[in-house]
């Protein structure tokens, strides 16, 4: 059936989810089973679900859920937890505000960083965003206490710029900070060695994109492609681990020969080659520089 064709197709990427395990293959579904099956997961109630990109992380969550509370249930008898068990009670998934407020004061301070040693100023800045951003958390803390707003209810953010900072803490830019910095954004290497379903590393995509961006403009080089680059100089031992992690983001930012950004050949190389400059070379991680 069509389903199955579309999952043979997906497992070429993501054989772990679509592809065939152990026993499956010799245990087909009869046509009832896919029919309800999809009439669950189309069920209006459940749009949203399906462009959340951590859905995928609750799915593991909840599945899991019996086990856990089986192993609970064990804890609260003074019972002791055998090594194989440990993973059932401790994969919890990180919500996505947690997530945001993480990744907006590392890599975020990461690139105010870059933005002070190249003597640009960071369009959030500029745009008066970050400080808008202050004094409306200021007010709607005011009206908080005053009874003006529900006590859990969230200040409105607008997209972009607002959306990718709203976490963000002022804090001290120290010069050593500016000093060791990351020459470019492509400098920069998201290590999670916890990643379950990619929490992490999918919201940060979002940002690195953004950022990739916003360094094309300053450097000059926007409207330049970022596909040709990136794959001209990404690391090959990583390849096989890429599709796992960006299941719902990769592909929409690969669309287009216009997407901007500094991967773009001639703006990187032309910057690495000017005498002098700190990075200059074969990139960032060859300097020792910091990774977020």
């Amino acid at each position: 059936m069509l389903l199955q064709l579309v999952f043979d197709d997906l497992a070429h990427e993501l054989p772990g989810l679509y592809g065939p395990v152990r026993l499956t293959a010799l245990v087909p579904l009869p046509p009832k089973a896919w029919k309800a099956a999809l009439d669950v997961v189309n069920d209006p109630e459940l749009a949203t679900v399906w462009t959340d990109d951590t859905a995928l992380g609750w799915i593991y969550q909840y599945w899991n859920d019996p086990e856990r509370e089986a192993l609970d249930a064990k804890l609260a008898a003074r019972a002791k937890l055998e090594n194989h068990e440990l993973a059932s009670k401790t994969q919890m998934f990180t919500e996505r505000y947690m997530v945001e407020w993480l990744l907006h004061n590392s890599l975020g301070q990461q690139w105010l960083a870059t933005c002070r040693q190249h003597g640009w100023k960071a369009e959030v800045e500029s745009s008066g965003v970050l400080d808008a951003l202050e004094a409306r958390r200021a007010d709607w803390r005011a009206k908080r206490e005053a009874g003006e707003v529900a006590l859990d209810a969230l200040m409105p953010i607008a997209e972009g710029l607002e959306d990718r900072w709203k976490y963000w803490v002022p804090q001290p830019l120290p010069d050593d900070a500016v000093a060791s910095a990351p020459v470019s954004v492509r400098d920069l290497k998201v290590l999670d060695p916890a990643c379950g379903s990619g929490h992490f590393l999918v919201i940060a995509m979002d940002l690195l994109f953004a950022l990739y961006q916003e360094e094309a403009r300053h450097r000059g080089v926007a409207g330049q492609g970022l596909d040709r680059a990136r794959d001209r100089r990404g690391d090959p031992r990583a390849q096989p681990l890429r599709p796992r992690h960006r299941p719902a983001r990769g592909p929409d930012r690969r669309r287009g020969g216009d997407a901007e950004g500094p991967d773009a050949v001639q703006g990187r190389d032309a910057a690495d080659a000017q005498p002098g400059r700190p990075g200059a070379g074969a990139g960032g991680a060859a300097h020792g520089r910091p990774s977020a």
